[in-house]
């Protein structure tokens, strides 16, 4: 897929962006302030952090592949 491909399909590459941005940093800088906010132990604190961390494309692909869907 080229970048022209991919930006016409996605009508503009600032939603791209926004998807990094939302996935990378705003969803693991949530995920430390409710640890934080909750006030967990260190260990749970931590996996709070790693679950944060993991960006969920991955998954919703593997149910649409489960699912018989193109992936």
């Amino acid at each position: 897929m080229t970048p022209a491909q991919l930006a016409r399909v996605t009508g503009s590459t600032g939603a791209i962006g926004c998807n990094l941005f939302c996935c990378f940093v705003m969803t693991p800088l949530i995920s430390v302030g409710v640890a934080s906010f909750l006030g967990c132990s260190p260990d749970l604190r931590a996996g709070i952090v790693l679950l944060g961390c993991v960006s969920g494309g991955q998954a919703s692909n593997l149910c649409a592949l489960l699912a018989g869907g193109d992936v």
